[in-house]
């Protein structure tokens, strides 16, 4: 699932769990930039990180990890930093 804009957390999760299903994923990865070249999380991060983990338990997609760009090489990945366990 590609998306060139942003979207609520509603929408996002929706959409991401629909695809997942329809293409048949027993696992997704979330990965997208911060433009500002800072990947710390924001809220809205941590709460469409637990909405799409809470929607994988239901339908039997595992969200394996949700990774932010930042800047050079920075990123940010939930599961390294033990926010995203299975």
């Amino acid at each position: 699932l590609y998306v060139d804009r942003p979207l609520s957390k509603k929408p996002f999760t929706s959409a991401a769990t629909q695809y997942a299903i329809a293409s048949g994923a027993l696992a997704i990865v979330i990965a997208h930039n911060h433009p500002s070249g800072d990947p710390a999380p924001s809220d809205d991060d941590v709460e469409i990180t637990r909405r799409l983990k809470e929607a994988g338990v239901v339908v039997g997609v595992e969200v394996l990890d949700h990774v932010i760009v930042g800047a050079g090489e920075a990123f940010y990945a939930f599961r390294a930093e033990g926010r995203l366990t299975a």
